[in-house]
């Protein structure tokens, strides 16, 4: 699958954020408006693309390097009857984020790490004041299966679900 397949595949997603890594950038956005950030002209650099929300996650990964630009499409979907992974468990991590150094852009802010990396936050119903961000973090799920051999428990895949500025 190709960059703009990806993009033509998912665009009538809604509700939903996108992360982007590219060689050179990191953008993390609201999906499908996109309001801060653009990829035009960046499919060159693109590593992995998800487009996610409470129920799924679309996961572009590149396959392959130099001449060979292939992606792989993966898709998990809590909402999916043939789901084989149906042990999960959600965990937030905390975004690596200098609260000292942002700026309130359109709907988010302009952020930056504590390594000075820079990237716009669309994250919801935060207040306009920097100690908000202290409590910014990713929700992730974990999705368990066991090794057939010994029965133990391991974590099979994950997926990104939601920002949130709070418990």
């Amino acid at each position: 699958m190709t960059v703009n397949e990806y993009f033509e595949k998912f665009k009538e997603i809604k509700n939903s954020w996108i992360i982007a890594q590219l060689t050179d950038e990191y953008i993390v956005d609201i999906w499908p408006d996109m309001r801060n950030s653009t990829l035009s002209g960046k499919e060159e650099k693109i590593l992995e693309l998800r487009i996610f929300n409470n129920d799924m996650e679309y996961r572009l990964l590149r396959t392959g390097n130099g001449d060979n630009r292939k992606f792989d499409l993966r898709i998990l979907c809590d909402s999916d009857d043939n789901h084989e992974l149906e042990d999960s468990f959600d965990d937030l991590q905390y975004l690596d984020i200098d609260d000292t150094r942002t700026e309130k852009i359109n709907n988010g802010y302009k952020v930056k790490t504590t390594g000075g990396g820079l990237y716009y936050l669309p994250i919801k119903n935060v207040e306009d004041n920097r100690s908000s961000f202290k409590d910014a973090k990713v929700r992730i799920r974990y999705y368990l299966d066991k090794y057939e051999e010994t029965g133990q428990a391991r974590v099979a895949d994950w997926r990104f679900v939601e920002l949130v500025n709070d418990d």
